[in-house]
């Protein structure tokens, strides 16, 4: 697992506690098919959603400008490539079905 996802960042906070958190298929070749197989496979609520915080302020790669913000359909989204990452993310009616979210206000490395 790669140091600056997401998810590496939840898995070391969580320590020995259990939570189902698949990867999100950001290494595929058609990253269109995968956020679809991706949120397909969503469950209909989450206990938690965690809301990642880049080192420019965007929050849970939902970044100023690109087309996923507008999406309202489709839970999963991909979106332009971010500090040279390919980026998928959930749209806004994913964390909507969230019970609780939590974010980060700041990680070591991290600006700001």
């Amino acid at each position: 697992m790669k140091p600056d996802r997401n998810l590496t960042h939840l898995r070391e906070t969580r320590g020995a506690a259990a939570a189902t958190v698949p990867p999100m298929p950001v290494e595929g070749e058609d990253l269109a098919a995968a956020a679809r197989a991706y949120a397909a496979a969503l469950p209909a609520r989450f206990d938690l959603v965690h809301l990642g915080l880049g080192p420019d302020g965007h929050t849970a790669s939902l970044l100023r400008g690109d087309p996923v913000l507008d999406e309202t359909s489709a839970l999963v989204a991909v979106n332009r490539p971010c500090q040279g990452h390919r980026r998928m993310t959930l749209t806004y009616p994913a964390p909507a079905r969230a019970v609780r979210g939590v974010a980060p206000a700041h990680r070591d490395g991290d600006q700001g």
